[in-house]
């Protein structure tokens, strides 16, 4: 906002930058920008950036925002707002924000500015559409790799696994569970007909792991909506908290070692726990511990806080070591007071979850598919009637509790902590400082006011560039590195052309590698090209159907509603109960999936799947209705 400011950047009758950032600026914050200062903390960040800008041009018109970029605000950035701009400029700090912006940028052809810095190195990437590779087909777009499931949930053995698995936990402890009740609460009837749509159309493998995993989420759905109905106290949050305790640290590496011995061999007779995998012992509860002691008062609160229990907690710049927030619930004799009347649970045997192929993930219990559906299908059923009873007993709300590092009374680090030293010291790994599990939970890498002075005017020039029409051999992309004095500039990729190509695939029938020729329409197309149905607004599924069928000679033979992998199957041409919906109007069906319409003039909120008249598979652009 300095260099679009000192230039002259929306400073004339018809200019505007619009600027969103939900953040508050922290005093950790100071020492690697230029606009904000001492007096600025607490303050939030777009907000004091467009005060601050405005001290440097008075004719800089902005518009400062504290609204979350994502699907979940698509009502305040809708289509009005995306048609408008002119450009994208991205400052954001992790990839699935990233990941978002681009792929809106993509379906409202905007130019994107991507940047970034991770220490003394940084990144600039010009995406300009029809023209380059967008930014998530860059090739360099990651976020540090992952770490495999069954490395967190059973092999850690570095402290870097037990802190990811600690980050993990408080998702699935304090946010997904507030955030489901909250849903099914505002509407159970939309939500448990989204839980059957989910469903609808899944066969065999693919059906028994959506139902083991629905039953796993509905199961602590229900809980959760059990314990609100009992008007919690703290005494009940810290029942909850021992209980998890003995369930993450006693029962699932008690359940481990049961189902792999210390003297457990592999199917290559080889010893099952060596090199990175470390044979793990289970902790009792021992209340002179100090990290247990820490985990069940961080777990208790956070407990609390999510089951409205504490009342909400005072911004962070509030916070006083002399008078911390809930002093009453982290004193050690209460601690000790509390929990001495509450009886520990006793152990019962579960599975071992997520497991790899070596590990043993694929072994199966001697039952059919058949046998196996039709109990994960009766449970289901079961907890689908269940929660409709729960839900008539609770009388107040939740409080997905949102992950904040920078807060030091808010119990989310010391959470992380706790949890992350009591998993190390199951698997015999060294114990790390606070410190360490809030750079590496709140994924800090140290930022550098040079690096950032650095990338911000390669953006500027670049910028330029693009106001001024320049031709794509114009335009570099970046990379640089001011620690090793490494500088490299070229030219922006074309984009990637989707054409008819062969492939070769395994039949594991016939046990042979074969051929398979994946067909293009058009043939050569790019993720930029779009099926544009106009006049959506009054058609029916049918009719959309229909004119995608006139548009491009092709079957459009399978229709969902969602993005990626979240999309629910309302049309397929087998499977004659989703018929019933081809009369529906699309808007109703959109509605009906989530898809909020107020405002809408283009949605990218379908999913189709085209063949030829030989019933092959054919890669198209995606599904464009206009309203």
């Amino acid at each position: 906002m300095k260099n679009f400011a000192l230039n002259g950047v929306c400073c004339g009758s018809g200019g505007l930058l619009e600027v969103t950032d939900n953040d508050r600026i922290e005093v950790s914050n100071l020492n690697r920008q230029f606009l904000f200062r001492e007096e600025n903390v607490s303050q939030f960040k777009s907000a004091a950036a467009r005060g601050r800008a405005r001290e440097m041009n008075p004719k800089i018109n902005v518009n400062s925002r504290q609204d979350l970029v994502a699907e979940t605000t698509e009502h305040l950035f809708d289509d009005a707002f995306w048609m408008g701009l002119d450009f994208v400029c991205n400052a954001l700090d992790n990839m699935k924000a990233r990941f978002y912006v681009d792929g809106r940028c993509v379906m409202y052809e905007k130019p994107l500015l991507e940047s970034g810095t991770m220490g003394t190195s940084a990144n600039v990437d010009v995406v300009i559409p029809h023209k380059t590779l967008s930014y998530a087909d860059g090739g360099n777009a990651d976020e540090g790799g992952g770490i495999p499931m069954c490395t967190l949930r059973n092999f850690p053995h570095l402290i870097d696994h037990c802190i990811e698995w600690a980050r993990a936990q408080f998702e699935d402890l304090f946010v997904s569970p507030a955030r489901q009740a909250t849903m099914f609460l505002e509407d159970s009837e939309a939500f448990l007909k989204k839980e059957r749509n989910d469903l609808d159309g899944k066969t065999g493998g693919e059906r028994l792991s959506m139902l083991s995993k629905a039953i796993a989420r509905l199961t602590l759905l229900k809980k959760t909506m059990q314990m609100q109905a009992k008007k919690p106290e703290m005494f009940d949050c810290v029942q909850m908290a021992l209980s998890v305790f003995h369930q993450q640290f006693r029962d699932r590496i008690q359940d481990l070692i049961n189902k792999f011995p210390e003297d457990a061999k592999t199917s290559k007779g080889e010893p099952f726990w060596t090199g990175h995998k470390k044979f793990p012992k289970v902790l009792t509860f021992d209340a002179a511990d100090e990290h247990t002691r820490n985990y069940i008062i961080a777990t208790a609160n956070l407990f609390a806080c999510m089951l409205s229990v504490h009342p909400p907690k005072h911004s962070s710049e509030k916070n006083d070591p002399k008078n911390r927030w809930m002093a009453k619930y982290r004193d050690e004799d209460w601690f000790k007071s509390v929990t001495a009347g509450i009886p520990m649970p006793e152990y019962v045997q579960g599975n071992v979850e997520d497991l790899d192929e070596e590990s043993g993930g694929s072994a199966t219990d001697g039952g059919s598919l058949e046998e196996e559906d039709a109990q994960l299908t009766k449970t289901w059923e079961s907890l689908l009637a269940d929660l409709k009873a729960a839900a008539q007993a609770v009388s107040q709300g939740f409080v997905p509790l949102d992950f904040e590092k920078d807060d030091d009374d808010n119990f989310h680090i010391d959470f992380i902590t706790a949890a992350a030293n009591l998993r190390a010291i199951n698997y015999h790994i060294v114990p790390a400082e606070r410190h360490k599990c809030k750079m590496i939970a709140g994924k800090i890498i140290p930022a550098i006011a040079t690096t950032t002075a650095s990338v911000t005017g390669l953006v500027m020039v670049e910028m330029f560039k693009l106001m001024q029409q320049k031709d794509i051999s114009c335009h570099k992309n970046g990379n640089f590195d001011l620690g090793t004095n490494t500088y490299m500039l070229f030219e922006p990729e074309p984009p990637k052309k989707i054409k008819t190509h062969t492939v070769k695939e395994f039949d594991p029938v016939m046990m042979v590698e074969e051929e398979k020729t994946i067909l293009a329409y058009p043939d050569p197309h790019t993720k930029y090209d779009k099926l544009l149905i106009e006049n959506a607004r009054g058609l029916t599924l049918q009719q959309v159907v229909d004119t995608l069928k006139k548009d491009t000679g092709l079957n459009p033979y399978a229709v969902g509603i969602g993005r990626g992998d979240q999309a629910r199957q309302v049309y397929n041409d087998i499977l004659k109960g989703t018929h019933v919906n081809l009369p529906k109007p699309i808007v109703e069906l959109l509605q009906e999936n989530g898809v909020k319409m107020e405002g809408k003039v283009l949605s990218d909120a379908l999913q189709v799947n085209f063949m030829d008249d030989d019933d092959e598979d054919v890669e198209t652009p995606p599904v464009v209705l206009k309203f």
